[in-house]
């Protein structure tokens, strides 16, 4: 009989998330649905994704789902607002001053994004003066699937190490582990409070004693005096 999948346990998977009243593809690790479906963005990476299940890597509901399930197996999950995007929350739309629109040059109508104070949302209602913005996430409220390809647990340590940068972004990351001790080595700095947060949380997720950290050199020119 296969593992079961447990919190903690390293997993690769593919997945097509799709709201499930009118069945549109919001998100997906698949290159050719995301062109098929024109959420293609050529900055993103589609590859099969690493995560650590119960880390809330992923969305509460999807998270919550892989863990008893097997790998190399195929699943559909049915998620309900309060583990996918929320409940819709009345507090969130607000009435918004036409100067706004106008400073960003935008003619509000039903269906556009705008970006107040860092915050996006959406335009619900434009006529009669009163423009109303809703902020709560355009999925909210929604019930989603989720298609996922469970490809297989990941053991490996050093690929457990890559994934975790992955995840938020960084790059040309080198691995160095011997043992219970990894020596990280990076393209960028990083201030010692988040190295020191990093080792730690790598510590716990991955099960080894020491993690430290360098970073390549950076040469700089010698000011001009």
């Amino acid at each position: 009989m296969a593992d079961k999948i447990k919190k903690g346990d390293f997993v690769e998977i593919d997945y097509v998330g799709k709201e499930k009243e009118s069945d549109i593809i919001f998100d997906t690790t698949k290159e050719d649905i995301a062109k098929k479906n024109n959420l293609y963005d050529q900055n993103a990476a589609y590859k099969p994704l690493i995560i650590c299940v119960g880390e809330k890597q992923i969305l509460a509901g999807l998270d919550k789902n892989l863990e008893g399930k097997e790998a190399d197996k195929n699943y559909s999950f049915e998620i309900i607002p309060e583990q996918g995007f929320g409940k819709k929350n009345a507090k969130l739309l607000r009435i918004i001053p036409e100067s706004v629109f106008k400073k960003q040059e935008l003619k509000p109508y039903p269906g556009l994004q705008i970006n107040v104070d860092g915050t996006i949302g959406t335009v619900k209602h434009a006529g009669g003066g009163r423009i109303i913005v809703d902020f709560n996430h355009p999925l909210s409220g929604k019930t989603l699937v989720y298609d996922v390809d469970v490809k297989k647990i990941i053991t490996d340590k050093k690929e457990q190490i890559k994934s975790f940068f992955d995840l938020i972004k960084i790059k040309d990351v080198d691995i160095d582990l011997n043992g219970d001790e990894a020596k990280i080595k990076l393209k960028m700095p990083l201030p010692d409070y988040i190295k020191e947060s990093f080792s730690k949380k790598l510590q716990d997720l991955v099960k080894i004693k020491k993690v430290s950290f360098e970073a390549d050199q950076v040469k700089t020119k010698k000011p001009q005096t």
